[in-house]
C-alpha cells in the first residue's frame, strides 16, 4: 500500500509537467493565450496588418513609442524636432498600429523586413517618395511574436 501510494504520487508529480504553458495559463488564470496566426514570421505579419483583433492580441502592453515632436523649437526660434519616448498603456494605444499591405500601397509605401532573427524582427514602413519612415519592432515570445516598440521618424 505504501509504495502504490509513492508510485501513485510520483506520476501525479511526473504529470503536472505534462500540460502546455496554455493549458496551465487557462488553470491559473482562467484565460487561455490566442493561438499564434502564424507558425512563420512572413505569415505572422500578414495576419497582423490585416486583422486588428490579432494586433490587440500580439502587441506588448505597455508599448514603446519614439516619434518627433514636429512643433519643438531651438532657443533660436528654428524648427527642431525632438525625438519622445512613451509608453503607452492599452488604453493609449491606437489600433490598428500599422497599415494593412493595401492601404499602405495605396498611400505610396513599401513594407519590408529588414531583421528577422530568432529573437525578433524589425519591419520598416517607408515612403517612396515622402519623409514618411516607421519601424515596428518585434520580439519572439513562446514560438510566435509581440510588438514591442515602434519608432515612427516621419518628418
Amino acid at each position: 500500500m505504501k509504495y502504490t501510494f509513492s508510485a501513485f504520487l510520483f506520476i501525479i508529480c511526473l504529470c503536472t509537467g505534462c500540460a502546455s504553458d496554455t493549458e496551465r495559463r487557462t488553470e491559473t488564470t482562467g484565460v487561455s493565450s490566442p493561438a499564434c496566426p502564424s507558425d512563420n514570421f512572413d505569415g505572422f505579419l500578414a495576419a497582423f496588418m490585416e486583422d486588428e483583433n490579432v494586433q490587440r492580441q500580439w502587441v506588448d502592453v505597455p508599448l514603446r513609442r519614439l516619434d518627433l515632436d514636429r512643433d519643438a523649437r531651438s532657443r533660436d526660434n528654428h524648427w527642431n524636432p525632438v525625438e519622445r519616448v512613451r509608453m503607452l498603456n492599452r488604453e493609449e494605444i491606437k489600433f490598428p498600429v500599422i497599415f494593412s499591405k493595401e492601404r499602405g500601397y495605396k498611400a505610396g509605401l513599401s513594407l519590408r523586413v529588414d531583421e528577422l532573427s530568432a529573437d525578433g524582427a524589425k519591419v520598416v514602413f517607408a515612403g517612396n517618395e515622402t519623409d514618411y519612415l516607421i519601424y515596428y519592432f518585434f520580439r519572439a515570445v513562446n514560438g510566435c511574436w509581440k510588438l514591442n516598440s515602434v519608432e515612427d521618424w516621419t518628418l
